[in-house]
């Protein structure tokens, strides 16, 4: 299974305030955590909307966040751009949006996820205990995107006590999770066979071609849910990685139904009324 470049380019930096743990009232400007661009279609407009989604705990005590998308070999593109309008749709789900009605990563090689790649409720192949997933994020350490992979260990878990107080069903992941990951996308690979023959790719004097007929597989992907936090002795320790291994994924699908909230819907219809075609 291999991250598409495009999907792979979709992590954007938040950035916001630091305490420093040598200067007393020292603050430094660094990533925070991670976040990723939906597109959500117009209500009465061939348009799209865009939305920058993290996890709300990343922005719990900041009052200046900003973005800035990033490549992979950790270059930054273009200075930080600050983002307003940041809203917690659902008191109960650890989940930020923000519009990007006056903020855009222009120039930079952001891949938008549309929100029809959000995998819906009735999904005939939904998520389910085994799935391999790929997520991308801020290696802090590092500080640049780096995509690693998990495996769906649980679906649909309730009961948990997530950091911040919150109560969602959640997806837990059986993978290395570490800080600077919470609001991460975390992508699903379906396989799908094509029925076509393909011919054989290796050399047949040494690996014999099986006798029945051959065909290539495609992947569709699939927006699984978000990283929110990982699993550790007591909620709210900072400690920089999970010994449990252990991460929880909010649902792609309690994502999609609070951008689709009849709330959303009419501020985006407002925002329409003033577009000119």
């Amino acid at each position: 299974m291999v991250m598409h470049p495009d999907a792979a380019h979709s992590a954007i930096r938040i950035i916001g305030d630091q305490e420093s743990t040598v200067v007393p009232y020292a603050k430094s400007r660094v990533p925070i955590g991670t976040g990723f661009i939906l597109h959500v279609p117009g209500e009465s407009l061939p348009l799209h909307h865009g939305y920058l989604i993290t996890a709300a705990h990343v922005l719990e005590g900041q009052s200046n966040i900003e973005m800035q998308p990033t490549k992979m070999d950790g270059t930054l593109y273009n200075p930080p751009i600050a983002v307003g309008g940041w809203r917690v749709p659902d008191p109960n789900l650890d989940l930020a949006v923000a519009p990007l009605r006056e903020s855009s990563p222009d120039k930079a090689p952001y891949w938008a996820n549309p929100l029809s790649r959000a995998i819906p409720t009735g999904f005939i192949q939904s998520v389910e205990p085994g799935d391999p997933i790929l997520y991308v994020g801020v290696l802090t350490p590092l500080d640049r995107n780096m995509v690693r992979s998990g495996t769906i260990g649980a679906v649909d878990q309730t009961g948990v006590q997530h950091v911040g107080g919150y109560e969602y069903p959640c997806h837990l992941v059986d993978c290395r999770s570490y800080g600077g990951f919470s609001g991460s996308p975390c992508f699903l690979y379906k396989p799908f066979p094509i029925l076509e023959p393909s011919l054989w790719p290796l050399p047949q004097d040494e690996f014999p071609q099986p006798p029945h007929p051959m065909g290539a597989t495609a992947h569709v992907i699939l927006l699984a849910g978000m990283f929110t936090e990982h699993l550790t002795d007591k909620p709210g320790t900072d400690s920089m990685a999970s010994r449990y291994g252990v991460g929880v994924m909010l649902r792609s699908q309690d994502i999609r139904t609070v951008l689709m909230s009849n709330e959303m819907r009419d501020e985006r219809k407002k925002w329409e009324d003033d577009v000119e075609l």
